[in-house]
């Protein structure tokens, strides 16, 4: 293989798209609506968080096939600028995720406790 199709960002981004595209459309309609839910529950309740914060949000019960279907959530209500990237990340604490780095988000709706 050739460094040119080791390291190109077009093919990079493609594929992450098709990747998103492909869970989102394995996820139940209820489940993208319960993760719906729980990002902006995180977004209210934390002024930075990162998707493994929004699991405490979920319903009991509702679940996916792919739980990498919550991307294309969180890329939707960020587009709706209820929530904005950082550059920061902290690592997993989820142990099926073996402390991969995860994302921070910050809520652009987060509600000071009174």
């Amino acid at each position: 293989m050739i460094q040119s199709e080791l390291f190109n960002e077009e093919e990079a981004r493609k594929r992450r798209d098709e990747g998103m595209k492909r869970a989102e459309d394995g996820a139940a309609p209820l489940w993208k609506d319960a993760a719906l839910f729980a990002v902006m529950e995180a977004a209210k309740h934390n002024p930075f968080f990162t998707a493994d914060d929004i699991w405490q949000y979920m319903p009991p019960g509702v679940t996916t096939t792919d739980n990498r279907a919550l991307g294309p959530v969180m890329m939707s209500v960020c587009k709706g600028g209820y929530i904005t990237r950082t550059k920061e990340v902290r690592e997993s604490t989820r142990p099926a995720l073996h402390m991969c780095p995860r994302r921070v988000w910050r809520s652009n709706v987060y509600q000071v406790p009174a």
